[in-house]
């Protein structure tokens, strides 16, 4: 089964994450988030799509990429249909090494991307609550 572009065969609606309560989206050091993007197939031939998810750390205490890739899915979609893709984000995925070495999740906010490759804006913003 031949890889469509995604450039000119699928469309990405915007990276969601669940409804904020309050002020803003948080989670808390013990929780985990969720994160979903449909895709809709626009061509009239079905097709493969990958979908990568990045999270980007706005500010921490040492040098980081700027964004890093969390989790990817490959998934057949049918031509004409709509996939939801969804991804978890717990707080072990925002973990880093500090100064001292110490594997730890620092409280902040971080942009998640999700989309086909790197260089998409599907992006939406959390932050890691103490």
């Amino acid at each position: 089964m031949p890889k469509l572009s995604t450039k000119t065969l699928y469309k990405s609606d915007a990276a969601k994450l669940p409804s904020p309560q309050g002020e803003g989206l948080g989670v808390r050091s013990n929780g985990a988030i969720t994160v979903s993007v449909d895709v809709t197939n626009t061509s009239k031939v079905d097709g493969t799509e990958i979908v990568q998810l990045y999270i980007e750390d706005m500010v921490s205490s040492v040098t980081l990429p700027v964004r890093e890739l969390k989790g990817f899915e490959k998934r057949m979609i049918k031509a004409g249909t709509t996939e939801i893709f969804q991804f978890k984000i717990s707080v072990d995925d925002l973990k880093l090494y500090d100064k001292d070495m110490k594997f730890i999740a620092e409280p902040g906010m971080f942009k998640v991307f999700v989309g086909g490759s790197l260089k998409t804006t599907n992006m939406a913003e959390f932050e890691l609550i103490e």
